[in-house]
């Protein structure tokens, strides 16, 4: 049997180790994490600049996702633990997401880009992070085919 124990604890008290935690969380944890390589490029679809949306990078098996959120020009870049860190360094599976701004409440949401993209299984996009800086530009097609697997052109 399990037993439970309370401890009354005073606010400053509760307020200094809240903070110790937080501390620990937002380093990382310290020099336990993973390391990582910077990961920037553009999304395109069709030829033409994603101006929204976020881009996952999943590590291929497993480990810590990086993302980004996809900005104005198609740009975007990468963040596993520290703002900008990148990715974990390895081979990943990417997804990429974004949806037409909603005007009202209860307006549908429509996407911007083919379901296949949000999927890290049916996407085809593929990158393998390495030390130091990565350039990987993803290049999307409206037409959702899935014949062909594609893989992330890096720069």
């Amino acid at each position: 049997m399990t037993q439970v124990t309370f401890m009354i604890v005073s606010k400053p008290r509760l307020l200094l180790s809240a903070c110790a935690v937080l501390a620990l969380v937002a380093s990382g944890c310290g020099k336990g994490t993973p390391p990582t390589g910077k990961v920037t490029g553009k999304v395109l679809l069709d030829g033409e600049p994603l101006t929204t949306g976020s881009v996952l990078y999943i590590p291929n098996p497993t480990g810590q996702y990086a993302s980004g959120k996809i900005d104005k020009d198609g740009s975007y870049s990468l963040t596993t633990f520290v703002n900008g860190d990148g990715a974990v360094l390895g081979k990943h599976r990417i997804i990429v997401s974004a949806v037409k701004e909603v005007k009202n409440e209860g307006d549908p949401v429509v996407p911007l880009t083919p379901s296949k993209y949000s999927n890290e299984n049916t996407s085809g996009l593929e990158a393998d992070v390495k030390k130091g800086e990565n350039v990987v530009d993803l290049n999307l097609s409206s037409q959702d085919d899935q014949k062909g697997k594609r893989t992330a052109a890096k720069r």
